[in-house]
């Protein structure tokens, strides 16, 4: 595939295909066709514009992302929700919950199947982790992502930490209670 610059500083895709032949004469001639391929290389581009900007924002967020299929495995995660395991997110991607949250996974996904089965998504879960020693409190909302035939093909999750939250409410619950 070929970049052209025109005159007008427009800029062209082409694809080239040749072939020799050999002609009445006995001479060997190549031919070529110049297929312009503008158009579809301006909207892949734009396509991959769009994918990596989907990225970052997924990376950069605060909020914990998962990406699961209907067999509870990782698809992605960004980088939040690495931080609510102790596995990084390479190690996650292609797991299944069961290795990633052996303690919780069996009410995670008794949470997935029936968000699959209802088709309709559960917010303001409140689901607690202890990642290194560490106890963290999040507030989770899943939802049901769907495959083009529309059926529920996995569920997206996504957990706010409310750590800080929840110790400034137990530390004015014990002083309540004095």
């Amino acid at each position: 595939n070929l970049r052209l610059v025109k005159k007008d500083n427009q800029i062209s895709y082409c694809k080239i295909s040749t072939r020799s032949v050999v002609n009445k004469k006995g001479e060997i001639v190549i031919t070529g066709v110049l297929t312009d391929l503008t158009k579809e290389t301006q909207l892949q581009i734009l396509l991959d514009k769009e994918k990596e900007d989907s990225k970052t924002i997924i990376d950069l967020s605060p909020i914990a992302i998962f990406f699961k299929d209907k067999n509870n495995n990782y698809l992605r995660v960004n980088k939040a929700a690495e931080a609510t395991t102790e596995f990084t997110i390479d190690e996650i991607t292609g797991q299944s919950a069961s290795v990633i949250y052996p303690d919780n996974y069996k009410k995670y996904y008794m949470d997935d199947l029936e968000i699959l089965a209802t088709k309709k998504p559960k917010f303001g879960m409140l689901e607690k982790f202890n990642v290194k020693g560490k106890e963290l409190y999040y507030r989770s909302d899943k939802v049901p992502w769907f495959n083009e035939k529309g059926e529920a093909a996995g569920i997206i999750c996504f957990s706010v930490n409310i750590t800080e939250q929840k110790k400034a409410e137990e530390a004015l619950q014990k002083e309540k209670n004095l």
